[in-house]
């Protein structure tokens, strides 16, 4: 699933539209992104697909979580201590 923030929205995708978005060179640096802000987004992506597709969250396993930082986004270690 592929869950978008600002359209409150999820989308299925194919494995290759995903590696397709995360692909980057051997230079590129980790965002800089809070966990906690990760797991909420997260849970939220969760909580939509099954709301619309009428299961029950608690038979959800969860296996893995991949956040895909926009460029535009604020990237400093001071970002993940002051909330605006």
């Amino acid at each position: 699933l592929l869950y978008y923030e600002g359209r409150k929205d999820v989308h299925i995708t194919s494995s290759e539209e995903i590696l397709e978005l995360i692909a980057c060179n051997p230079d590129t640096q980790p965002a800089i992104v809070d966990p906690l802000d990760v797991e909420k987004l997260s849970d939220k992506c969760l909580e939509i697909w099954c709301q619309k597709n009428g299961i029950n969250e608690n038979e959800i396993l969860r296996e893995c979580t991949l956040y895909l930082k926009p460029i535009k986004k604020d990237d400093s270690f001071q970002s993940l201590f002051v909330k605006n």
